[in-house]
């Protein structure tokens, strides 16, 4: 793909495209050089095809947009098209899509002959995000919609049988009745396909992962400490901290935290708080940090119920999975320790609560906190002490990627030895630079 590709509300450098699998064949082409992949018409039921994608781990991927090309007679203004996602299931697609968007847009038609038309179909993902993790491999599926015709079929381009496979071989799938209803996956080994590639790319930002507590503990063990307000005026927080290890400031890409709550659905918070050293006292056995200052009161974009459910005080609380992202992220300094809290509000449910769930325990490691125990307190006038928990509690953060040497506006680097991009080589980039190798920073 190119960046005139990418939709609009794709920018920065860290945005770009990030999978090109396979290239459309020189001309001519025909419907030979694809695979049917259509719902009516003269697919009957429907009949769809579906090939992999694999994304780098430890990061959290937005897919912004996608584009593949299809061969379709399909009648002009009237071509469309859905596009569908599923997880990987031992090298198939995984039961039903997780996500499908029907908002295609014709960004070029090209006539082949017979009637028949190359067009390339784009999807944009702004106003309805999709976020997927790394270190998995997905399964897309793009599907023509026949046209009020009845008559259309539309074909999936695929790359030149014999050039390098990009994953596994696609899969395909038929309808057995209206619906459709869907038969099983199976390849596309027969008749003149083969193993080839479908020709789409996905544009989207990779973020790294600045810190993961975990996910919820859905064991034995799982539960979580409260952290709502009351229609009574009091409140409860919880909270957990974690550290920016990188080389310099960075914005926030992505931030998810696990709440269980009685309201449904819970009206959620995120809130971060900056830190504070204390001595010990009677609640906090040593010295050590707690969270100091409120700088940051974020409130979640997507609210998901997770269908899982833990008992807390002899009450039965849903489980929710928060997610905060947008163009509005904080930045976090370099080189320090910030508390994250979430829970929900209570709204005008008297008996409304949330609990900022438990992290799940690591099954390589004897300790049972990542940094230090979690906090939480009462607060009725709003300085009551915070209390040590013994628990950490399930939240990420994910943060833009990183660039460590700057570059003048019209693109061309600075000199390599402007580590800090000032326009000045001078001894305090020599410094900056040890800061940074010291930090274990690339």
């Amino acid at each position: 793909c190119t960046p005139t590709l990418c939709p609009v509300c794709c920018t920065g450098p860290s945005c770009g495209c990030f999978w090109t699998n396979g290239t459309i064949q020189g001309f001519p082409i025909t419907d030979l050089d694809g695979q049917a992949s259509h719902t009516g018409g003269l697919a009957g039921h429907g009949m769809r095809v579906a090939d992999d994608f694999y994304l780098e781990p430890q990061m959290i991927h937005r897919i912004y947009g996608f584009c593949g090309y299809m061969i379709t007679n399909s009648v002009a203004g009237l071509r469309k098209a859905q596009v569908d996602f599923y997880d990987d299931c031992n090298g198939v697609p995984s039961g039903t899509a997780f996500k499908s968007y029907t908002n295609s847009t014709v960004t070029s038609e090209v006539p082949v002959g017979n009637g028949l038309y190359l067009v390339q179909y784009c999807f944009t993902f702004c106003d309805d995000p999709l976020f997927l993790e790394g270190g998995k491999s997905y399964w897309v599926s793009l599907v023509g919609i026949a046209d009020p015709t009845g008559t259309d079929i539309s074909y999936w381009v695929s790359d030149p049988f014999g050039a390098k496979m990009l994953g596994a071989v696609p899969q395909k799938a038929m309808a057995t009745s209206a619906g459709p209803v869907w038969g099983p996956w199976g390849p596309i080994a027969e008749c003149c396909i083969g193993c080839v590639n479908m020709v789409y790319s996905l544009q989207g930002e990779s973020c790294p992962v600045l810190w993961d507590n975990g996910g919820p503990d859905l064991g034995a063990g799982k539960g979580g400490s409260l952290s709502t307000n009351f229609t009574t005026g009091t409140s409860a927080r919880t909270a957990d901290d974690f550290v920016t290890n990188t080389c310099s400031d960075t914005q926030v890409c992505y931030i998810d935290a696990w709440i269980w709550s009685s309201c449904v659905p819970p009206d959620g918070f995120i809130e971060l708080y900056d830190t504070t050293c204390i001595p010990a006292g009677p609640n906090i056995v040593t010295s050590g940090t707690l969270p100091g200052s409120l700088i940051s009161n974020l409130t979640p974009i997507r609210t998901t119920l997770t269908g899982q459910s833990a008992t807390i005080d002899g009450n039965v609380y849903q489980g929710y999975h928060l997610e905060f992202f947008g163009p509005t992220m904080p930045t976090l300094l370099k080189g320090h320790t910030y508390w994250l809290s979430a829970g929900g509000l209570g709204g005008q449910n008297v008996t409304g609560r949330a609990y900022f769930a438990y992290s799940a325990p690591s099954c390589t490691s004897q300790c049972t906190t990542k940094l230090s125990p979690g906090m939480t307190r009462n607060i009725v006038v709003g300085d009551e002490p915070w209390t040590v928990t013994t628990r950490d509690y399930a939240f990420r953060v994910f943060v833009k990627q990183p660039f460590f040497f700057s570059s003048s506006p019209g693109g061309t680097p600075t000199c390599s030895a402007d580590f800090n991009g000032d326009g000045v080589t001078n001894t305090i980039d020599i410094f900056d630079y040890l800061s940074s190798w010291l930090a274990g920073c690339p």
